[in-house]
């Protein structure tokens, strides 16, 4: 036993020390940071194996005894803290019971037990080992056990090549089956104790009934645990690696691009016809280019590396020594000044000499000087030409004067376009005086040309802004151009006319340079009266557009309210005459063709809104995880009905590889799906449609074929056209309003998808649409709901039980959503307003109802200001929002409201129901509403 207790103390400080050394701070692995935690328990448990080892050798002291088992139950502590963090760590996402289990308040609940099961008893120590295996140690190891193989599938394996994978998973089985083992021997088989399960199972009758101390299976555990874990942080060197091979491809990439700029360099300075030579900081030559070594008559490797001054230019023209300080390129070399020499002398290897002009700047490498490179040419062709022109100065007199012939005329000219040009032009001198000014500038200020000669411009023309402000002649660009050299425009400024009034101009300002010296200034102007009253008028025109726009808005909000307030009642009212009068023959149809007259001006209601939103850049759409089949089936059982009715064989066509779900609108989805149906139901006298749905690449990529009347190509391009159809004959024929196809287009711009038509006269049409695939994980069906609605309407009556508030104050729709919910078994309490909603809340108590339905707009009091009333005193009773205005403002009014739900008028009976079974508090019999 004692060399059991020695291995087995031995494999967990070992452990801990591997821990400690091998993974790196700049590890990328959670497990890194983790595995302090463990490391810790190894030591702590280490240690304590090694204190039994005394105890079992030296015997057993007052100190070991009273401090073993808290140094147990510290042990185990660390271990539940490694394994609760490690799968915390591993999981991508946590649902609820995870989040309970893995909850750091978990200590609370184990220690609380621990010190009750450890002060139930006479045995203080005893007790508080055995309790502290059974609620640390068990459910410790357990943790860490899965905790080792869920963060080597979701995190270690994403990161790792297949076969660097393979031993670190069997790795990570060995670890996570040694600390399950571990659980069992470590935190089920404790020491014997007179009280259950103590007395069942224990150390003791574990040893009688297998022949083996159940330490040696804890030893094994434990070297297994050792083995595994290290063998797992292998990783870390994996993961070195890694870093080491990117590290590598850089670097050798980094090297390839230095020697393509290498190439590249060398090639440049082959090409260039000047001499360019590069010297170091003592002056010795770095690099030559070819041009300069036919000049100077050396080769490459005769001047690198040599001192360029001492082979070059040692010598005057005329055989002077040319010291190295006065050098011009060592000159550079000390004070960094670029320098510019018009005439000097370079020496070839034959000892002739040539005139040479040469540039010489200074080479900085981070901030230190490393050389100098000097450019060059042969100047003696230019030196020649001017031997050339000394020649023929005689002939200058001649020359100059034809040439002042030339100016004379060329200054009438000037003078000529001075005079007629239409635009205003005066010029300045240095000092921004007035020096002349063309007859057009002159009249459009109300100045004669006399009287602005001489005068300064900007204090004559220029001084004040619009808003009668000084305009200082320090910022004005006109001035700036005596001093930068640099032209400058401005396309809104101000002169002032002779009388004092302003004159809107833009400007153009050249400086006139002469010698190198800025001698004066040209400035151009013209009036910009007109085109500043057009922006007037344009601005005006487009306040007036964004006003006319707010006011359709408003319009078409107001008229939302206004017509879904009556088809409210309508269409609930012909709903219930569908229920109550169903098989009794033209009662049920004439209630039926209501109903879907109803529906038809509902949809053509909703076309107009979502096209005013969609124009108004309002409209939102939602990314969900949905069930596309579930899509598909809602949208076929619709359109079903529609092509039998017509004598239309509807036909779906899904691929095999078809995805179960996505992301998606399913709303937005459903709608496009909907809108080209029935347009090719609408459209399709005889045959067929069918719908195809497959996924290809990234995209899911709907059809709708039919075999209607087809289209031409004009038709075609002016298909998506708000308020048009093919052309005027199917408006009247086939009705519509014109925006499916639009709004269609404009959503799936929204979504990022596409759509394509190929239609021929005739012979039908197809629609092709695109939508980007995004994967999703849906559990469960966001359609689910909906549906459980309606099969709850078809089992009997759903809302049994239920006590609802409803608070309306249209009479017919009280009616209506009176007879909809009690007709389902709801008990219905009707408010004329919201001030009596509220009453019947404070008079009854929060307790009486199960959920209240709230109308917006009301006389007396609105829904808003009821439902923040109605929670101040009964906080957790929900309310649903019902409201004629069909806009995404109004629903987000709702919700800050309070209101756990909104519902649009008219009222959907399924969606109502739907609503009312989620959020309702209670029903008769206990069972809660989702």
């Amino acid at each position: 036993m004692d060399i059991v207790f020695l291995i087995y103390g031995l494999a967990f400080l070992a452990l801990g020390l591997v821990l400690v050394i091998w993974p790196t701070h700049d590890s990328r692995f959670d497990l890194a940071s983790l595995s302090r935690w463990l490391a810790a328990f190894a030591f702590v448990h280490g240690a304590l194996e090694w204190s039994d080892l005394w105890r079992v050798v030296r015997g057993d002291t007052a100190m070991l005894a009273t401090s073993r088992p808290f140094a147990l139950l510290a042990s185990y502590l660390l271990l539940y803290e490694f394994g609760r963090r490690l799968i915390a760590a591993s999981l991508l996402s946590q649902g609820g019971f995870t989040r309970v289990l893995l909850a750091k308040q978990g200590h609370i609940v184990l220690l609380a037990g621990v010190a009750a099961g450890s002060l139930a008893g006479a045995d203080f120590p005893l007790n508080l080992t055995i309790w502290s295996r059974y609620l640390y140690g068990f459910p410790a190891s357990m943790l860490a056990g899965v905790g080792f193989l869920l963060y080597c599938a979701n995190r270690i394996q994403p990161t790792l090549e297949l076969h660097e994978f393979r031993p670190v998973w069997r790795a990570c089985l060995v670890a996570g089956a040694a600390f399950i083992a571990y659980a069992v021997f470590g935190g089920l088989v404790v020491p014997r104790a007179d009280w259950a399960p103590a007395a069942w199972l224990n150390q003791e009758s574990f040893q009688e009934s297998s022949g083996i101390p159940v330490q040696l299976f804890r030893g094994a555990c434990a070297v297994a645990v050792a083995f595994s874990v290290a063998y797992v942080l292998r990783i870390f060197h994996l993961e070195r690696g890694q870093h080491m091979r990117l590290a590598r491809g850089r670097a050798e990439a980094a090297l390839e691009q230095a020697g393509r700029l290498g190439r590249h360099n060398r090639l440049l300075l082959a090409a260039v016809a000047e001499g360019i030579f590069g010297i170091d900081h003592l002056g010795r030559a770095t690099f030559i280019n070819p041009a300069a070594l036919a000049m100077l008559g050396y080769t490459e490797e005769e001047l690198i590396g040599e001192p360029m001054h001492t082979l070059t230019h040692h010598s005057h023209p005329d055989g002077l020594h040319y010291p190295q300080g006065e050098c011009p390129t060592h000159l550079t070399l000390k004070d960094g000044h670029t320098r510019h020499v018009d005439s000097d002398h370079f020496w070839r290897k034959d000892g002739s000499h040539f005139p040479v002009e040469y540039h010489t700047a200074q080479i900085r490498e981070q901030g230190e000087i490393i050389g100098a490179v000097v450019v060059f040419q042969d100047s003696t062709e230019r030196l020649r030409i001017e031997v050339e022109l000394d020649r023929y100065r005689h002939h200058l007199e001649a020359s100059v004067a034809q040439r002042t012939a030339q100016l004379q005329e060329a200054e009438q000219k000037s003078r000529l376009i001075l005079e007629t040009s239409a635009n205003g032009l005066y010029g300045m001198d240095n000092t921004g005086k007035l020096i002349f000014i063309n007859p057009a500038g002159g009249k459009m200020l109300g100045y004669a040309a006399d009287d602005l000669i001489g005068r300064p411009v900007h204090a004559t023309l220029h001084h004040t802004h619009a808003d009668g402000t000084p305009y200082p002649a320090s910022v004005c660009p006109m001035l700036a151009v005596l001093r930068s050299g640099e032209p400058a425009r401005d396309d809104d400024d101000l002169f002032w006319r002779a009388d004092g009034t302003p004159l809107p101009v833009a400007t153009a300002a050249q400086p006139m340079i002469k010698d190198g010296r800025i001698v004066g200034a040209v400035v151009s102007f013209i009036d910009i009266s007109q085109r500043k009253a057009l922006d007037a008028a344009r601005d005006q025109a487009l306040a007036e557009a964004e006003r006319l726009t707010r006011v359709k808005s408003e319009f078409l909000a107001n008229m939302s309210h206004e017509i879904r307030t009556p088809l409210n009642g309508v269409l609930g009212l012909a709903q219930i005459g569908c229920r109550d009068s169903a098989g009794r023959g033209k009662a049920s149809e004439t209630f039926a063709r209501i109903v879907q007259s109803g529906k038809l001006l509902l949809g053509i209601i909703n076309d107009i809104l979502d096209f005013s939103k969609i124009e108004a850049g309002k409209i939102e759409i939602e990314s969900l995880p949905i069930e596309l089949l579930t899509v598909l089936r809602e949208v076929t059982n619709l359109m079903n009905e529609r092509a039998q009715a017509k004598g239309l064989a509807f036909r779906i066509r899904k691929a095999p590889d078809l995805p179960a779900v996505c992301i998606c609108d399913p709303v937005r989805l459903g709608q496009i799906l909907i809108n080209l149906l029935s347009n090719a139901v609408k459209f399709t006298e005889s045959g067929s449609v069918t719908l195809g749905i497959a996924r290809q690449g990234d995209a899911l990529v709907f059809t709708v074929t039919d075999t209607g009347i087809g289209m031409t190509p004009e038709q075609v391009a002016r298909l998506f056209r708000p308020f048009e159809q093919a052309d005027g004959s199917t408006t009247r024929r086939f009705g519509g309003t014109g925006l499916g196809l639009a709004i269609t287009h404009r959503l799936l711009q929204l979504m990022g998808g596409e759509i394509r038509v190929e239609s021929q006269p005739g012979v039908g049409s197809r629609f092709e649409v695109r939508l980007p695939y995004l994967e999703a994980d849906l559990e469960t069906s966001p359609a689910s709901a909906a549906a459980s609605a309606g099969k709850a309407r078809e089992s009997g009556l759903p809302l049994v039980g239920l006590n609802i508030l409803v608070a309306e104050d249209n009479e017919v729709n009280q009616e209506v959503i009176r007879e909809l919910l009690s007709g389902d078994g709801a008990n219905v309490t009707l408010a004329d307003n919201g001030r009596k909603a509220v009453e019947c809340v404070h008079s009854q108590g929060g307790a009486a109802f199960d959920l209240v339905l709230m109308d917006i707009q009301m006389p007396e009091m609105g829904g808003h200001e009821a439902t923040r009333r109605i929670l101040e005193l009964a906080p957790d009773l929900p309310i649903i929002g019902q409201t004629a205005h069909a806009f995404a403002e109004e629903k987000a009014a709702c919700l800050a409201a309070g209101m756990v739900a909104h519902i649009a008028k008219p009222l959907d009976p399924d969606k109502l129901i739907e609503l009312v079974l989620r959020y309702a508090r209670h029903r008769s019999g206990g069972r809660s509403a989702d």
